[in-house]
């Protein structure tokens, strides 16, 4: 099964039913999401709490978790999914918001000029890309299309050393040095 297809039935099965904020393991609905969750919260708030006045792209929106809460602190936000049911799903949570915008698209196709964003936020979505020379394009993507002062703002599981297997959902780790490697060559 592609990933596109893999997050498609996710988003699916999540909007029919599935009482939560997010999709974070997606075979575990109980204590380990909430545990997830909070540590999510708890590493992000102080980033999410300095994202003022700013153009914020979200990549890999997903149902828009985070997208409300960038939306209420900057002037644009545009979140961004490979897929649409997870999309559909966001623009029904943001209805009520008018400085968001949700697309289709892919981390490592953006469809956006260079330099168009203040800030690119991405939550553990590049260990899903398990393609080596996609995850490559997605974070030069991702690069190109944040300012040159701009903030790039990662939150990725990063183990000591790289992985890359058969999991449920599919994913690709990269070690933490591996990451800043990768970025310091681009250019950040």
């Amino acid at each position: 099964m592609s990933d596109k297809k893999y997050w498609e039935r996710i988003a699916k099965n999540f909007s029919e039913g599935y009482n939560i904020k997010s999709v974070l393991i997606p075979s575990s609905l109980g204590l380990v999401n909430w545990c997830m969750d909070l540590l999510m919260k708890k590493s992000l708030k102080p980033v999410l709490d300095d994202c003022r006045f700013y153009r914020v792209l979200d990549v890999g929106c997903g149902v828009g978790r985070w997208s409300l809460e960038l939306a209420l602190r900057v002037q644009l936000l545009v979140g961004i999914d490979i897929a649409l049911n997870m999309v559909k799903e966001a623009k029904t949570r943001l209805l009520s918001v008018d400085n968001a915008l949700f697309i289709v698209a892919t981390a490592s196709n953006l469809p956006f000029k260079d330099s168009s964003f203040d800030s690119v936020l991405s939550v553990t979505v590049l260990q899903h890309i398990t393609n080596r020379s996609e995850f490559i394009k997605s974070c030069t993507e991702i690069v190109r299309v944040t300012k040159s002062r701009g903030k790039i703002i990662l939150l990725e599981t990063s183990p000591k050393k790289s992985y890359s297997g058969t999991l449920d959902p599919p994913m690709s780790y990269y070690s933490k040095d591996e990451f800043i490697d990768l970025f310091v060559s681009l250019g950040t």
